[in-house]
């Protein structure tokens, strides 16, 4: 079994597999540029993480992780590029907003902030609406595959 935060990674990406605008353009870390065909597409990706420990009893330490998940919204276009990134995040929004649990797996997850980057550059207006979530879960410092 993998770690919670590939856990939730992989169920965040399911989730928005699907989605109206999107379809089936949902990448879990991807690292190389997205083809026109792929467009728009929705990439995920692991954030930052902070740890805090609920108790400190050797051997069976409980951790309590905050852990933030990056969700871009990709999209090209030379008129309604904000319209359409707007519709996304909504779409991104509704369909995460109906289990905070991640099937299980977190205790919360939530919607912290979004940014714009748009750009000019290349053959068509390009844009990307970067959403951070930020998922709270708990494990045993000695079983990270297994949340709690």
């Amino acid at each position: 079994m993998a770690h919670v935060k590939k856990q939730i990674r992989d169920t965040i990406k399911t989730t928005l597999t699907g989605l109206a605008t999107t379809g089936a353009n949902a990448f879990d870390s991807r690292v190389y540029d997205l083809q026109a065909s792929e467009l728009p597409a929705l990439t995920i990706y692991p954030g930052s993480e902070s740890v805090e420990y609920l108790t400190l009893n050797r051997g069976s330490r409980s951790k309590e992780h905050t852990f933030e998940i990056g969700i871009d919204a990709v999209a090209t276009g030379t008129s309604g590029l904000a319209d359409t990134l707007d519709l996304i995040e909504k779409e991104v929004v509704v369909a995460l907003s109906a289990d905070p649990t991640i099937g299980g797996l977190a205790r919360d997850c939530f919607f912290v902030s979004s940014e714009n980057i748009i750009s000019g550059e290349g053959d068509k207006p390009s844009g990307i609406r970067r959403m951070v979530y930020q998922a709270v879960f708990v494990t045993l410092e000695t079983d990270p595959e297994t949340a709690l």
